[in-house]
């Protein structure tokens, strides 16, 4: 019996074999992220231009303000008394000492004293003699100005707009704030001054109200008896009523003389008249005067005629 015996196949080397499995895989790869993979080259470009012979200037904004002597003022521009119908003020220089023109406005800002008083004046302002505003003190920041040239000089009037006892004696305390600003496209600058401590106090102008009760006319009193004069006389100073001075006339001729009947009596509203036959006359007339410790007087007299006669004879 012949053996047979079987041939083996010859089998790949091994390192070939995982050569070409790396090679496939390499292949995949590309396929699946071959752009990802792929490198890229950044550039950059630039470029520069030069200017020549470039000036800037810088500007100033700066301004003073001064009295007509050409003295730096910051404090009591104002303070004085006022009354109804006076007038009070002065003036100022607004000098710019800068390079830049500029708008300026003027504001009164209350520091202290009465709000009847503060609101109740108002300014003329006049600007190198041309009136520019005649209104409220406390709205003059409405008025905005252009400096005309150099410098500005202002003259400030101020009266009270009202005549009320609620304005007697009393005081406004105010600063006067100048602003100046420039404007630029984009944006601006400014500079400030301020003039404090002024102030304007009130005094009285109110005379005292006086009122004569009897004789008042038609009365017909009886020469040889007395009879008792009647008034009220009151004072805007009401500490002042009780103590006022009242000086006590008559006339004869229906009021167009008065003679002293009495003077310096008490402010009690009575006075006791003993009427002797020199005062018979049908053309009578009284007259009270009143006079309060701040030298006003106020007066009334009667509204019309009365009479003194004689008594009847006695009959016999």
């Amino acid at each position: 019996m012949i053996k047979r015996t079987k041939r083996k196949k010859k089998q790949k080397p091994l390192l070939k074999k995982r050569v070409k499995a790396i090679l496939v895989n390499f292949a995949l790869m590309y396929l699946v992220f071959g752009v990802a993979v792929t490198p890229v080259t950044v550039c950059y470009f630039s470029d520069l231009e030069t200017s020549k012979n470039n000036e800037f200037t810088a500007g100033s904004l700066d301004f003073s303000l001064r009295d007509e002597d050409g003295n730096e003022v910051d404090k009591d521009l104002i303070e004085e008394d006022l009354n109804p119908g006076d007038f009070t003020g002065n003036k100022i220089i607004i000098k710019d000492n800068g390079t830049t023109p500029f708008k300026y406005s003027i504001s009164m800002d209350k520091t202290g004293g009465s709000d009847n008083v503060c609101s109740a004046l108002n300014v003329k302002l006049e600007r190198d003699g041309v009136e520019v505003y005649d209104n409220k003190l406390s709205d003059l920041d409405d008025l905005t100005l252009n400096l005309s040239g150099s410098q500005d000089e202002v003259n400030f009037k101020i009266y009270l707009d009202g005549n009320g006892s609620s304005l007697q004696d009393k005081s406004c305390e105010f600063d006067l704030d100048f602003i100046a600003k420039q404007k630029i496209p984009s944006g601006g600058f400014s500079d400030r001054e301020k003039i404090t401590s002024n102030e304007i106090k009130t005094d009285w102008w109110i005379k005292p109200d006086v009122e004569v009760l009897s004789p008042n006319g038609g009365e017909e009193l009886l020469a040889g008896s007395s009879y008792d004069i009647t008034w009220e006389a009151i004072s805007t100073d009401s500490s002042d009523t009780a103590f006022m001075k009242i000086d006590i006339y008559f006339s004869m001729d229906g009021g167009d003389n008065f003679t002293l009947l009495e003077d310096d009596t008490e402010n009690d509203g009575v006075f006791g008249w003993v009427l002797n036959e020199d005062y018979v006359s049908d053309t009578l007339k009284i007259k009270i005067e009143a006079e309060d410790k701040h030298g006003l007087t106020g007066s009334d007299k009667s509204d019309d005629l009365f009479s003194i006669v004689l008594p009847e004879p006695p009959i016999e």
